[in-house]
């Protein structure tokens, strides 16, 4: 028997996880948090409004900030991805994520943290290569992951700014 999975999700960014699941006879139901968002993948999976995930059912969560939910999930025996009380450090505090992935013995690649976009876009200054650039902070309203080659990354950053 094939496992069912309840896509808990904010805007809707794992609609095609959902039908990739669904096309793959997976039983599978998209729960979508905001109402701005609710018409997102009409049509396409089957869709519920009820955040509680039926019995059994794989909990996958596509953003962060549900650690409280996702450790109340796993306590009535669900299996959940994502989820996790240390999704919101490790995701939205690169530095401090970093750290906690060193701490527990994970490697992660070389980091420069930077406290002005401008001193960023200069370090970039020769380099060469693709290179991976996460804006955060209170003061921005960016916050995605975005890698480019150098000149891309700097017209990115600026963009930004």
């Amino acid at each position: 028997m094939k496992a069912s999975f309840y896509l808990w999700s904010d805007y809707g960014s794992t609609l095609f996880l959902a039908r990739r699941l669904k096309q793959a006879g997976h039983p599978t139901l998209f729960y979508i948090k905001e109402p701005a968002a609710q018409d997102v993948g009409k049509g396409l999976v089957p869709k519920t409004t009820n955040p509680v995930p039926p019995k059994g059912s794989v909990v996958l969560f596509d953003s962060i900030g549900h650690g409280a939910i996702g450790k109340e999930l796993r306590k009535k025996g669900h299996l959940v991805i994502g989820g996790n009380p240390l999704d919101k450090p490790l995701e939205s505090d690169r530095p401090e994520g970093a750290r906690i992935m060193r701490q527990h013995g994970i490697t992660t690649p070389q980091t420069h943290e930077f406290r002005s976009i401008p001193t960023a876009i200069k370090f970039l200054d020769g380099k060469e290569g693709h290179w991976f650039v996460k804006i955060i902070g209170p003061d921005t309203s960016e916050c995605g992951t975005y890698d480019a080659p150098v000149e891309e990354l700097q017209r990115y950053l600026r963009a930004v700014t």
